[in-house]
């Protein structure tokens, strides 16, 4: 079952095919500005000015090339393009508004404002929307839903392309838990890493690897927080959006999160310890994973972020198709429990089995927060001392990791996959992995898997 794709989608998705194959055919400078022309209709069609619609388009090119938006200086789009190629790095911040996309939403309600719990959407000059940094979550969810497509994140498929191409070093794709049945129908680890390989990738591991680690420390975590008397445990480390909730939002609740570092920066570190010249690049459904893996205390694990939606476009402009059955070997790095991190619900289960593993009799009354609204209200409660609960789990998107913006599949699909996928595991808890408990025993004093300071809270007469 496939994605129904809005608009905006469909505009990204072809957006992206379009400069990967310019860029396996070498032409990506010399197509940019006849791709950009071919996008002006988009905005045309709904209203805005020839000139308007030509700096929307140009501004989403300059995205996709893991630009920002604005030229700077008379910056031309094939100029821009041979920056892209040059520097290798993509630019901050993560989530823009794109000059000349929006209109104003005067006839209904702004989608894009309805879908973001912060407030981060502002209404700039003439209503056109406006993105305050301080406040935006990296979640994303704006971009998909704003009918003007004008919210952009910044692609990083010229930097990955790039990076593969040089042949400098190895390059290990990490693959997040969400991935099982996002390229086809009981497409699992062995089809994506088969073509992952081919495309060039050294290495295809799986994330659920990472999780399991970070289950293991969770979960001694929540035994040593119970028995000092804390009265609950955040979690879903895994979830950018929703620990930046706490920390700016509820910065009375942020002590009570696990000091973890996510299982995508766990597994890059742990990676790269392992195989000390390797380049990574996490595959998820995420985008607020590549503002995470730009933070400047975190930057040493993860090098580009790639979501679903991205990959594909390379996949297919490599004219790689994932195979239906693959005759490589089987992914058996993660259990049965890292792997269903991929969904709300599948941290709780994971860690509440392996305190019961190491602490058996343990009480353990879990909350679950399915997407950034239910998450907010979970956290007024908690503030309150209104939540009856010893553990809590959040998870920005609707359905957890399988209702990320860079999604394939619808999320009930995608959950679905994921449970199918984490049944052929080796073994069912995280901390009965003796791969992950090897890995956490070794690496656990030399890399670091503790998280850092929060960013500072939102003013609370601000909130």
């Amino acid at each position: 079952m496939e994605l129904e794709l809005t608009p905006t989608q469909a505009l990204r998705r072809r957006l992206w095919r379009e400069v990967a194959g310019a860029l396996q055919a070498g032409t990506l400078v010399a197509k940019v500005e006849d791709l950009a022309k071919s996008l002006t209709p988009f905005w045309r069609e709904r209203g805005q000015s020839e000139a308007a619609a030509r700096q929307a388009a140009a501004g989403h090119v300059r995205c996709a090339l893991g630009l920002n938006p604005h030229p700077a200086g008379g910056e031309t789009l094939a100029q821009a393009a041979q920056r892209a190629l040059e520097t290798g790095t993509p630019e901050t911040p993560t989530i823009v508004a794109v000059p000349g996309a929006c209109a104003g939403c005067r006839d209904m309600e702004c989608a894009a404002e309805a879908a973001c719990v912060t407030g981060a959407l502002k209404k700039g000059p003439a209503g056109t929307v406006q993105v305050d940094n301080e406040r935006c979550l990296n979640c994303g969810l704006c971009i998909g839903a704003c009918r003007a497509a004008a919210l952009s994140d910044k692609a990083e498929i010229v930097q990955v392309a790039k990076l593969l191409l040089d042949g400098r070093g190895p390059v290990a794709a990490v693959v997040a838990p969400a991935f099982a049945g996002q390229f086809g129908p009981d497409v699992f680890g062995e089809e994506v890493a088969a073509a992952l390989r081919e495309f060039g990738f050294h290495r295809v591991v799986e994330v659920a690897l990472g999780a399991d680690v970070i289950t293991i420390k969770e979960a001694e975590e929540y035994l040593r927080r119970i028995r000092r008397g804390d009265p609950f445990m955040i979690t879903s480390c895994c979830c950018p959006p929703f620990i930046r909730l706490v920390q700016k939002f509820r910065p009375r609740l942020a002590h009570l999160i696990s000091d973890s570092v996510s299982p995508m920066i766990a597994i890059g570190r742990l990676e790269k310890a392992e195989h000390p010249d390797t380049r990574v690049v996490f595959i998820g459904p995420c985008i607020a994973k590549k503002s995470e893996a730009r933070q400047r205390e975190l930057a040493d694990a993860v090098d580009f972020v790639l979501t679903f939606e991205e990959a594909a476009a390379l996949l297919e402009a490599g004219g790689i198709t994932v195979p239906r059955r693959a005759a490589a070997p089987a992914l058996r790095d993660a259990s049965h429990d890292g792997r269903i991190y991929g969904h709300t619900g599948g941290v709780t289960a994971a860690i509440m089995r392996s305190i019961a593993k190491l602490a058996p009799g343990t009480a353990v009354a879990a909350r679950q927060g399915n997407g950034i609204k239910e998450c907010s209200e979970l956290l007024k409660k908690a503030e309150a001392g209104e939540l009856k609960a010893t553990f809590l789990e959040g998870m920005a998107c609707p359905g957890g990791c399988v209702g990320g913006p860079g999604k394939l599949v619808p999320p009930e699909v995608g959950r679905q996959e994921v449970d199918e996928f984490a049944a052929e595991a080796p073994v069912l808890e995280a901390v009965s992995n003796e791969r992950a408990r090897s890995l956490y025993a070794r690496h656990a004093t030399a890399v670091n898997l503790t998280s850092v300071k929060p960013p500072d809270p939102v003013s609370p007469a601000d909130k």
